[in-house]
């Protein structure tokens, strides 16, 4: 089970361990839950409180006492999907609004594999039909033997569908081995 996607939305490492070892334990009494997930209890009573307050876990009191319960993560699934509409309604809007862009023949500098693709897509939104893209290229072993290798072929897979319709060229400056292999890879 692989917990360490809630980092994504603002939980610490002792706030998973804690839902992990309610998962583990089931419906439990924080003393459990403080040897399970080895966190001091003013730690755990804390990682509790947001993950009550997040809806991640639920609690029952017997006896004036609290027994926790691990919850399905479907009110972060809602707020996830309320996060999208919000970037996707704030993409439209920068889209739409007249921003002066620099001329075409000016330079961005953009870092990353986050970077390169968004760079890439911008450029071949804004190409026109028939242009060519010239592209300085990255090394084999980036392409080939990185933990993001497949994420970038699959990449450069969608880009080809889109400059499909615009009848776009690719030009490549890298090394020769490089672009043997993009040649058999794309064609």
């Amino acid at each position: 089970m692989n917990t360490s996607i809630l980092s994504n939305y603002s939980f610490n490492r002792n706030d998973i361990s804690v839902y992990e070892s309610l998962i583990r334990l089931g419906r439990s009494k924080t003393g459990p839950i403080i040897r399970e997930s080895g966190i001091v209890s003013s730690r755990v009573y804390e990682s509790l409180r947001i993950l009550v307050s997040r809806g991640l876990v639920s609690y029952q009191v017997k006896n004036n006492i609290k027994y926790y319960q691990a919850e399905s993560p479907e009110q972060l699934i809602e707020e996830a999907g309320k996060n999208i509409h919000g970037l996707t309604t704030l993409a439209k809007e920068i889209s739409t609004t007249p921003i002066p862009f620099p001329s075409r023949n000016d330079a961005n500098i953009y870092e990353g594999k986050h970077g390169f693709k968004m760079a890439f897509t911008q450029h071949i939104e804004r190409m026109k039909k028939g242009e060519k893209v010239s592209i300085i290229a990255f090394s084999r072993r980036a392409y080939t033997t990185t933990p993001s290798a497949r994420e970038l072929r699959s990449f450069f897979a969608n880009t080809d569908m889109l400059m499909l319709p615009k009848k776009a060229d690719t030009r490549f400056l890298a090394e020769r081995d490089m672009i043997e292999l993009l040649k058999k890879e794309r064609v």
